[in-house]
């Protein structure tokens, strides 16, 4: 019988424990007892003669209606909600009390609920009934299942919260004090006028009441319950007005930002998207074609008569106008429940509601040109004096000696470095302070154990910048701290420190701050000269040239900033993502764009002052790293599907040049640009010029037999004193011209994890586990011309 206020909950008579049908008490094998903790069954709950469940679920039935005792008798007893979540399925049954009656609300949670029951309203009375005579059946088919099963822990709570309910069932009801709020509608400034007559904009009206935004008590952090507030959009557009269907506004609000996501990604992806969306009485049906024309349907599912059909907008008007609509409905529902500001799902909401914002403002930027281009071409110059060295250069044989070695536990490569005479070592919670002449030890101190990174800063300091925000300037010679500075913790991304001098001007120090900051800090004092916020991105990866940072922050924006001052140079918008650091040739900058993973990568030439456009030219894969320039040659290794190459491009007008297959050993080598040749130290000890111009081989060289042992981390090459300075199994000094071998460290050196070689040629080698050596030049022989 239909609307007759009953409550009951259906089993199917056939449980599982285990592997085992409970069908019967003869299916139990001899000596296994009855354990509720594993029976598993399906069953439906009927609210008023409606099963709220299409197909029964299956779950841990016990365990199930113990938790609907207990929120029965704190229902009772005049808690205003009680909620019982499911344990096999994401449902949750609310029940709230509303005087002598019971509100039930059944849904399914999760990114994309579904609501099967909205306050349907019973007598409690009767919900107490129903439930006490589903538990005394259960009880009684557990018994017959196991006749011990009564001697059951759980089975005797039960029988026993069962008496507690009949007990209140035979009482009076205890009412609440307090009457139940009434219900509130709210309508938006959009609700029956647009923005503009003839423009297209979005409002909304919605109930409150007290089953939702205006329920007694404090709302768990994850309610979605409260958040089930009925309502109906509006569509203002082509001067008419058109009313959606009904249903819960902010899950269909949710499914509008939603299509928001799909569109912004879809236009910055250039590929075509169409998507349909249902949500209560509403449709959203949005297509973006190859030709970037972009519409929207929205259809009120229960009148088709309001159907909307906007062919003239722009994906950023559909945008704005979502986002717009979704601050008035945040802001609305704050107002009538403001301690749902910390309820998880407006939290998400808010922060899609930033990070959309963020993204669509992004994509609307437009392209700014330095109008002082020269003023910035004039101060490219490298004012850094060059520093006298050995040129080994046409030496036949070289001998290295060992002048020490020590050992540090826990050594950590990327940040132990060679610097002005001392070896910084840095291990785990501490730094020391080498002198690479005595191998005495300077300095020792302890530092915190986090990721960070270290820079050199002139010829007499260090910096540290720790992903805590901890920024430390130390004196290279003892150790002390100059300065300490705290910025906000790093998130989003490794540290990042890159060190800036202008001549005469004070150096700056510029790092990461938080998810999306550039700071430079003063060198003397640690004091913030300048902050930038990237738009959307934070994964920032920098490049300095003259008085100009190129910034790329892993969005669509590749930007140049004054070093003095922070201010935006020129800014270069593109569907695309920009996350390598730029190369430069002359007066031409060399960016990839791309996405990680795609295939879709494009290379661009920029004029590094004015920020304009030279040319653009696809890459046929995605980039793997930064592009090396020699001899007006850009080259990087290019992925697509399961290859990779070797790509060359001509860096005045982009033309590809030519292409090298490197499957098998791209992700494990060293590139080097040099002269007019690109080295390439592969793992396993083969090194090999590539030429510029051509791609053609000049020479292969094979470092001598090495074993995976061998293999060291790191195989960036050293070019200094007019030779190569090779890790692999050892470390090997080659001709760069010839590609012989000039020297090898003999003996047992340690694996050239970390190689560094100072301005004398002395080599500073570093292996993971922790032994650290350091060999100088003994001597060096050439052949004289002419000579006998």
């Amino acid at each position: 019988m239909m609307g007759d206020g009953s409550f009951k909950i259906v089993f199917n008579g056939h449980w599982t424990q285990g592997a085992s049908a409970l069908s019967s008490p003869q299916v139990l094998d001899a000596g296994k007892r009855f354990d509720p903790a594993e029976v598993r069954g399906r069953f439906d709950m009927v609210v008023d003669g409606t099963s709220l469940l299409a197909q029964p679920s299956e779950d841990s039935l016990f365990f199930l209606v113990r938790d609907l005792l207990l929120a029965a008798e704190r229902i009772a007893a005049g808690d205003p909600v009680a909620r019982v979540s499911f344990y096999e399925a994401p449902y949750e049954l609310v029940l709230q009390r509303l005087g002598d009656d019971l509100s039930i609300t059944f849904y399914r949670g999760g990114a994309s609920p579904e609501v099967m029951v909205k306050d349907q309203r019973i007598p409690l009375i009767n919900f107490l009934r129903g439930l006490i005579t589903s538990t005394h059946c259960l009880i009684a088919q557990a018994t017959e299942a196991d006749v011990h099963a009564q001697d059951n822990a759980l089975i005797q709570w039960m029988g026993k919260q069962q008496r507690v309910l009949e007990g209140i069932v035979s009482r009076p009801l205890h009412l609440p004090a307090d009457p139940p709020a009434a219900a509130s509608v709210v309508e938006s400034t959009r609700w029956r006028t647009p923005r503009t007559p003839d423009g297209f904009s979005l409002g909304f009206r919605f109930v409150a009441d007290a089953t939702d935004l205006r329920a007694k008590g404090v709302p768990a952090g994850n309610d979605l319950n409260a958040l089930l507030f009925r309502g109906q959009f509006v569509v203002h557009a082509k001067e008419r007005r058109r009313i959606m269907g009904e249903g819960f506004l902010f899950l269909q609000l949710e499914k509008m930002l939603f299509s928001v996501r799909k569109v912004l990604s879809a236009w910055e992806e250039r590929r075509p998207m169409s998507v349909r969306l249902n949500s209560g009485g509403m449709t959203l049906a949005l297509r973006l074609g190859t030709d970037d024309q972009f519409s929207v349907t929205l259809i009120n599912r229960k009148d088709e008569s309001h159907t909307a059909v906007l062919n003239d907008i722009t994906p950023w008007q559909w945008s704005d106008a979502i986002l717009g609509v979704a601050r008035e409905v945040r802001r609305y529902v704050l107002q009538e429940a403001p301690l749902l500001r910390r309820n998880i799902r407006v939290e998400m909401l808010s922060r899609e509601l930033r990070q959309l914002t963020e993204w669509a403002r992004e994509q609307q930027r437009q392209a700014v040109i330095n109008p002082e281009a020269e003023r910035y071409r004039s101060q490219a110059i490298d004012i850094a004096p060059a520093r006298p060295s050995n040129n080994f250069r046409g030496h036949s044989h070289l001998m290295f000696r060992e002048k020490w070695r020590i050992e540090a536990e826990g050594l950590e490569l990327e940040r132990t470095l060679l610097c002005e005479g001392i070896a910084v070592i840095s291990a785990r919670g501490f730094m020391l302070g080498v002198d690479i002449d005595s191998s005495a030890v300077l300095w020792k101190r302890e530092v915190e154990r986090c990721d960070a990174v270290v820079v050199p800063t002139g010829r007499d300091g260090i910096a540290r910048v720790a992903q805590t925000g901890l920024i430390e300037l130390i004196d290279l010679r003892s150790g002390a701290c100059r300065w300490q500075t705290k910025l906000l913790p790093r998130a989003g991304g490794s540290p990042v420190a890159m060190l800036v001098e202008q001549g005469a001007l004070p150096g700056t120090l510029i790092v990461a701050e938080e998810e999306k900051k550039l700071v430079a800090l003063d060198l003397r004092t640690g004091e913030p000269r300048w902050r930038y916020a990237a738009p959307r991105g934070g994964r920032f990866s920098l490049r300095r040239h003259g008085r100009l940072l190129y910034v790329s922050s892993s969005d669509t924006l590749f930007t140049a900033l004054d070093v003095e001052n922070g201010a935006l140079v020129w800014r270069f918008p593109e569907r695309t993502m920009f996350h390598l650091p730029a190369g430069i040739w002359e007066d031409t900058l060399v960016v990839p764009g791309g996405r990680y993973g795609k295939t879709e990568g494009v290379l661009f030439g920029i004029d590094a002052y004015s920020g304009e456009r030279r040319w653009a030219t696809s890459l046929d894969g995605g980039s793997l790293t930064a592009p090396i320039i020699a001899s007006g040659v850009a080259m990087m290794p290019v992925r697509k599907g399961g290859h990779t190459d070797l790509a060359a491009f001509d860096v005045q007008t982009g033309a590809p040049l030519w292409r090298v297959p490197c499957d098998g050993w791209a992700e494990t080598c060293s590139l080097l640009a040099y002269e007019s040749q690109f080295i390439v130290n592969v793992a396993g000890g083969v090194l090999r010029a590539i030429d510029a111009r051509s791609g053609d081989e000049r020479w292969m060289t094979y470092l001598g037999p090495t074993c995976s042992d061998d293999i060291p981390l790191g195989l960036a090459i050293a070019a200094k004193n007019g030779v190569l300075f090779v890790p692999a199994d050892t470390v090997y000094v080659v001709d760069p011209h010839s590609g012989d071998v000039v020297h090898a460290l003999s003996g047992e050196p340690p694996v050239p994890d970390l190689l560094n070689v100072d301005e004398r040629g002395s080599l500073f080698v570093a292996e993971e586990s922790g032994h650290i050596g350091f060999f100088e030049l003994a001597r060096r022989f050439a052949v004289v011309p002419g000579g006998r």
